[in-house]
């Protein structure tokens, strides 16, 4: 086809399949440049609320996949969440993932560390190099 040519049926079927196909894949992908802006934006803050919610030791207990228990924190995106637990070493914080499957639900920490800043920037700056922002 010419670039200056009308495209064909099937050609104009392709182009509205490819697009309906990763409409989905936009939307998220979109979603999440929105969420790690507002996680940076919003960074001491909600750094803040996470330890604030360390002090209260309240929180539902998120089992991780390598048997770990942590106490929920505070969201970041639907899948993603600060939570905390006791150590010997003091409090350490992580980003755990909650990925919904069919089968049952993956629960794997992402990142952690005893400063919740620390962690929370750690997640955004490797959440940029996966989307590549």
């Amino acid at each position: 086809m010419n670039y200056y040519e009308r495209p064909t049926a099937l050609q104009e079927q392709a182009y509205t399949e490819a697009e309906q196909h990763f409409a989905e894949h936009l939307k998220q992908f979109k979603a999440n440049c929105d969420a790690i802006r507002n996680i940076e934006s919003n960074l001491p803050a909600t750094a803040n609320d996470a330890f604030r919610a360390a002090l209260q030791s309240s929180g539902r207990v998120i089992q991780t996949d390598d048997g770990t228990q942590w106490q929920h924190a505070v969201d970041l995106t639907k899948i993603t969440s600060v939570c905390r637990r006791r150590t010997s070493a003091g409090l350490e914080f992580a980003v755990v993932e909650c990925l919904p499957f069919k089968s049952g639900e993956i629960k794997d920490v992402l990142n952690s560390g005893h400063d919740a800043s620390q962690v929370l920037q750690t997640f955004a700056r490797n959440q940029r190099q996966v989307l590549n922002l």
